[in-house]
């Protein structure tokens, strides 16, 4: 209750102050009339009672101190007074608070990229509790093998753990050739699809935004095809017509039924935060892939896995179970490659965010952004400096009125720390459009690379309640970085030489000399250092815009052709030979991956070796081509031969002319790979 009575006061502070300054007084007369008794006249007793009192107005400060309303009373009159000095001194204000806004502005999109990264939760249905199982194997294969699993593995995890956990899985993004209701054949497209398992839509989203989700009896595999649109592709596609619901879509010559449409922020389970067009249950695997039955093989390892803990169930108790489980799995099932541990890591838009690498690269770089920051925190302490030369006369009047040290102290920091405020304020709004600028950029820089293909590139870089903090904690200690020392110094200054005339110009005048010349000299060097490093990552770039790559950069084309994921070897040997017919092409090859688009990671055994499929750590990377790729990219085999084309071996190559040999072999540019999507390579 006194507590509360003194917020109260803090309404009624005129009153309060009247109050203080009244008990004040008494004091002072009870001293006097003591003199008085003592024999004293009336103008030596009250000088001798106010010399024995002391300073009222430090009393009065210390007894403000100790009322933790008078306290926050305190703190607002420092508050209008700085900002009162703000105003006073615009420009100041404008360079001070412009400066900070780039150092914090620049700090807190950082922040906002690594919270879109790494720390935002998935837009489903209790976010927080999804963990996405991790496996470490014995052979130190890292990337997809850790996170992939098969069906019948996943079959087994499920129904041997239904009591600690939920288990859900998502395949890989697929691409398809589909017709969409009302089109021709002649206006197919290639569709980006996603094969789930039958409680995925239960377990992540609560209803759908039109129609309804998968029932127990779709998802089996004589079932009738059906598929979910996902939001983006409906309202594209469709322009989010309704009524689109019960219609079907020819996919690889196989009729789906569209039953349902996603809710609008439905992403899927991200890493990385690609939205398909279309989910269809796991069952329906051989119509959207055939050719390529993976779904009753226990070791091909084409699904997702991700898991929600049952109430009461710890994250420990529940990686000890998926390990027990993938143990008894491997020996069942003579998996070569054996599981030594499990991990549970919270399901986030990319995968991989916890990883040793990925932290290093997230402190480099948040220690660069800091250096931004540190420049700006050097040049605001050097201007407070300045400031505070111009208010030493200031300072020391008030200091002669009786202010004490602590009182000056707060007063100055409460200044400084305003201004961070109002910094901060700036940066987070300059940060919000850097941001969207960024996730522009990125967006449209990740579609011109196809790196996802065809796919809806999600990136989440809006503010949240950790941006908001972050931004906070950073302007108030910035504040007081920059604020601190000014403070200090000045708070102590000695009042008889400040309030001289010399003492503008003499005293500590060296000191601080040297106390701006290590500041100038600081900035100096960290901005030093920051330009030497932007240029040497322009040099960098430009030279690998310009370096030979080791092949043909100028006059290869690529060009896409999605024929489903297994395009027959006659279709892939016709679209060859049309494309040679076309005037201007000199030759034609294949390739999965184009070159500067990645690899893929394949089981690799070193002959002789009794070790396991993943002996060479991490697999082998590779690529599938045709014949035809080394002569169509200009790539000299320098030892050994080129593949034989389809329909027979050719004679080996001699080594003294291995280049025209291999341009011969090269001449009749067949092909036999069977690839989810074909990259033509057209010189």
């Amino acid at each position: 209750m006194g507590i509360v009575r003194r917020l109260s006061a803090l309404m009624k502070q005129s009153r309060v102050e009247r109050e203080i300054d009244e008990e004040l007084r008494s004091h002072l007369e009870m001293r006097a009339a003591d003199n008085v008794v003592q024999g004293m006249t009336k103008e030596e007793a009250s000088r001798d009672a106010r010399l024995r009192f002391g300073n009222p107005v430090a009393v009065k400060e210390s007894v403000q101190a100790e009322d933790v309303a008078l306290g926050i009373e305190s703190l607002f009159a420092d508050l209008r007074y700085g900002l009162r000095g703000c105003l006073k001194n615009p420009g100041f204000t404008v360079v001070a608070v412009l400066t900070l806004a780039l150092g914090i502005g620049v700090n807190t999109t950082f922040f906002t990229a690594y919270d879109g990264v790494a720390l935002k939760s998935l837009p489903v249905k209790d976010a927080d509790g999804l963990l996405r199982v991790e496996q470490w194997l014995a052979s130190g294969a890292t990337g997809d093998p850790q996170f992939f699993f098969s069906w019948p593995e996943y079959l087994y995890y499920r129904d041997h753990s239904r009591d600690l956990m939920e288990t859900i899985v998502a395949s890989r993004l697929i691409s398809v050739p589909a017709i969409p209701p009302g089109a021709s054949v002649a206006s197919a497209e290639t569709l980006q699809g996603q094969m789930v398992s039958d409680n995925y839509f239960p377990t992540l989203a609560s209803s759908a935004a039109a129609g309804r989700f998968f029932l127990a009896e779709e998802t089996r595999p004589a079932a009738e095809p059906v598929m979910v649109l996902s939001y983006p592709f409906w309202q594209r596609r469709f322009d989010a017509d309704p009524s689109i619901v019960g219609k079907t879509m020819k996919v690889n010559d196989a009729t789906f039924t569209i039953i349902g449409v996603a809710p609008r922020d439905f992403i899927g389970t991200g890493a990385p935060p690609l939205v398909p067009d279309f989910w269809a249950p796991v069952a329906m695997q051989a119509r959207l892939e055939p050719g390529h039955l993976w779904l009753e093989q226990p070791n091909d390892s084409q699904l997702q896995m991700l898991a929600r803990l049952r109430p009461g169930i710890s994250r420990s108790q529940a990686e000890a179970q998926f390990l027990l489980l993938a143990e008894q799995w491997g020996r069942a099932n003579h998996h070569q490659d054996k599981t030594i541990a499990i991990t549970l890591e919270r399901a986030s838009f990319f995968g991989e965010t916890n990883t040793v690498w990925f932290r290093g690269v997230v402190a480099l770089l948040m220690a660069v952004v800091g250096l931004v920051l540190l420049i700006a925190c050097a040049n605001l302490a050097n201007m407070l400096m300045a400031r505070g030369n111009m208010r030493r006369h200031e300072i020391a009047v008030r200091r002669a009125l009786g202010a004490s040290r602590t009182r000056l102290l707060r007063q100055l920091l409460t200044e400084s720390i305003l201004l961070a405020l109002m910094g901060g304020a700036a940066g987070l709004l300059l940060s919000v459009w850097m941001s969207h600028l960024l996730g522009v950029v990125l967006t449209q820089m990740v579609q011109s690379l196809q790196i996802v293909g065809g796919s809806a590139f999600t990136l989440n870089l809006t503010a949240d309640i950790r941006v908001y903090a972050y931004t906070l904690l950073l302007s108030l200690g910035t504040g007081v970085i920059f604020g601190l020392y000014p403070a200090l110094r000045f708070s102590k200054a000695d009042a008889i030489s400040a309030l001289k005339d010399e003492g503008a110009t003499s005293g500590q005048q060296t000191t601080r000399s040297r106390l701006r010349s290590l500041l100038v000299g600081g900035q100096f060097a960290v901005s030093l250092f920051l330009l030497i490093s932007a240029g040497l990552l322009i040099q960098g770039i430009r030279r690998s815009l310009t370096v030979d790559p080791g092949y043909e950069t100028k006059r290869v084309f690529f060009v896409s052709l999605n024929a489903g994921r297994r395009p027959s070897p006659a279709l892939q040997r016709a679209v060859i030979n049309r494309l040679e017919s076309m005037p201007g092409v000199a030759s034609v090859a294949i390739a999965s991956k184009p070159p500067g688009t990645g690899t893929y990671t394949v089981p690799a055994i070193v002959e002789g070796s009794r070790g396991s499929e993943w002996s060479l750590r991490g697999g082998a990377l590779g690529d599938l081509v045709s014949p035809g790729y080394f002569h169509t990219m200009n790539v000299p085999i320098l030892w050994g031969r080129n593949f034989y084309p389809a329909g027979g071996r050719i004679r080996s190559p001699r080594r003294d002319s291995k280049r025209s040999n291999c341009e011969a072999i090269m001449a009749r540019r067949r092909c036999h790979w069977k690839t989810a999507q074909a990259g033509f390579g057209v010189q």
